[in-house]
């Protein structure tokens, strides 16, 4: 039989049609998504008897302290900023990073050559001011007692009377522009305003400083504090003054600080509210470093069991919990906290509270 083109183009799409059939049933088959599954908690547990000798431990439901842990990050209380109140260049800084440095330390030295040439002006005008001064005072002098005399008039006399004023007062403004310029060379040496450490150096010599811009950073290492914000829903559990228990992990530190200041105003993106604690003088707190602080807020029901009973596979926690007729239920927990040689259970098992007969745990 003699195929016509369209008969042809017809077999193709038919090939074409049944492998996709063929691939979405080999699909199917590998996955297994023909079979119904079973929600995880649907599974079934491994239930055993209690074997004997086996030592058992009640769980325990107790009524503690809700702590609200808030993390937050190590500030200095005064960060200072040292700059350049005159624009001169940078002779020499003497101080690094982490360098320790007292009050009244010199930290930075400017090149004080362009005032010292305008000092030397500025004091040869005062010169000139005080010889045409001196002049003026002697025709002063001897145009009063002409006067006096009735040799010379009243205007002569007012004229040099003037003139010495304006003599003395070149010589008051040339004073006056050495003081100043005594002053902007007494800016060309930056000292430390108060005891700190070195934070980092913002400028090196050679560079231009310019008032206001910063040319190194400190702080007062005795005077830290922990900043951390805070739920709104937790607020009303904190107020000033307040004893707070804090934790800096990387130092292994635990401590206790003081709440110096409640910042009153939310942040709108977290809705949540700085809160600042004092640190105490460690030594060995830098800013910038992670720390956490525990808030006790309101009462809670924690289940314990002894940390024996806990098996630890991997990351998995195990727990043998026996019933009142002693089958033992294999089951998987989270744990959290650590009380003592006891273990917060956050999940996992949830027993009746306030039973006679409190479930047991095998310890291991």
């Amino acid at each position: 039989m003699k195929l016509t083109p369209g008969s042809s183009k017809l077999r193709r799409l038919a090939g074409a049609v049944l492998s996709l059939i063929l691939f979405a049933g080999l699909g199917v088959y590998v996955t297994r998504a023909y079979k119904e599954k079973i929600p995880p908690e649907h599974l079934a547990q491994s239930v055993n008897r209690l074997p004997p000798g086996a030592e058992t431990a009640p769980m325990e439901w107790i009524a503690s302290t809700r702590m609200i842990e808030a993390v937050g990050t190590v500030r200095a209380k005064h960060e200072i900023l040292i700059s350049s109140k005159i624009l001169a260049r940078v002779d020499r800084i003497l101080v690094r990073a982490g360098d320790v440095v007292r009050r009244g330390d010199l930290l930075v030295q400017l090149d004080p050559g362009e005032l010292i040439a305008q000092k030397a002006a500025a004091r040869a005008v005062l010169e000139a001011a005080e010889a045409d001064r001196n002049l003026n005072r002697k025709d002063f002098v001897r145009r009063r007692e002409l006067f006096q005399r009735d040799a010379v008039s009243r205007h002569e006399y007012d004229v040099a009377q003037r003139a010495l004023e304006a003599a003395e007062a070149a010589v008051k403004g040339a004073e006056e522009e050495i003081a100043v310029v005594d002053s902007r060379l007494g800016f060309t040496r930056i000292y430390a305003p108060a005891d700190g450490k070195v934070i980092e150096r913002l400028s090196e010599p050679g560079d231009m400083a310019v008032s206001g811009r910063a040319l190194l950073s400190m702080y007062d290492p005795s005077n830290l504090r922990l900043e951390a914000d805070i739920p709104e829903s937790v607020l009303s559990c904190i107020t000033h003054a307040q004893d707070i228990d804090m934790v800096i992990p990387a130092l292994d530190f635990r401590g206790i600080g003081k709440v110096e200041e409640i910042v009153p105003q939310a942040s709108e993106s977290s809705r949540s509210f700085t809160v600042k604690v004092s640190l105490p003088d460690e030594g060995r707190l830098y800013p910038g470093m992670f720390g956490r602080i525990e808030i006790p807020c309101g009462r809670i029901q924690r289940l314990l069991v002894p940390a024996q009973s806990v098996r630890h596979v991997g990351q998995v926690r195990l727990l043998d919990v026996v019933a009142p007729d002693d089958t033992v239920t294999r089951v998987q927990v989270q744990t959290g906290k650590v009380v003592g040689d006891r273990v917060e259970v956050l999940s996992g098992v949830d027993p009746p509270k306030g039973s006679d007969v409190p479930p047991r745990v095998i310890l291991h």
